[in-house]
């Protein structure tokens, strides 16, 4: 199934995730955290991405986050972009200990990449705590979702 998905460039992210979790090999959040120990490339990449109907840049692999267009010229704003500005510059590790640290999150048993892990914290964030920030969004997107 992983041959197939990477020939037809499909990326398990969002609710793709819970379509096909019963299929992928999973690992522990400390094996996803040693594994990715780098920044995220994948909210930068331009190559395939989207624009909502509220006028958000969405990052095509990034689901469930959204930079308003008249930034994408700009450095990345910690203060507007808190979640985005972790991930960019120091990766699923740095918002897995922010997650931990500050807001008592607590990893499934299993994860099948770290995208998955990911989706799990933001969506944990915006559900459980209902944090909202500028880059979470929709929330629509995160209440959505079968699994947190």
């Amino acid at each position: 199934m992983n041959s197939i998905a990477q020939r037809y460039m499909i990326h398990f992210n969002g609710r793709a995730l819970n379509a096909f979790e019963s299929i992928f090999k999973k690992k522990d959040a400390p094996t996803i955290l040693a594994e990715n120990p780098y920044a995220c490339s994948e909210p930068g990449d331009t190559s395939h991405f989207h624009i909502d109907l509220y006028g958000n840049y969405i990052p095509g692999l990034c689901t469930g986050l959204a930079l308003d267009l008249d930034d994408l010229a700009e450095p990345v704003d910690r203060q507007k972009y808190p979640v985005l500005e972790m991930l960019c510059f120091g990766g699923i590790n740095a918002l897995f200990e922010e997650a931990v640290q500050h807001y008592g999150f607590a990893p499934r048993q299993t994860y099948i990449t770290k995208c998955d892990l990911c989706l799990h914290i933001r969506s944990f964030l915006v559900i459980e705590k209902n944090l909202r920030t500028r880059e979470l969004q929709p929330v629509e997107f995160y209440t959505s979702l079968t699994h947190t």
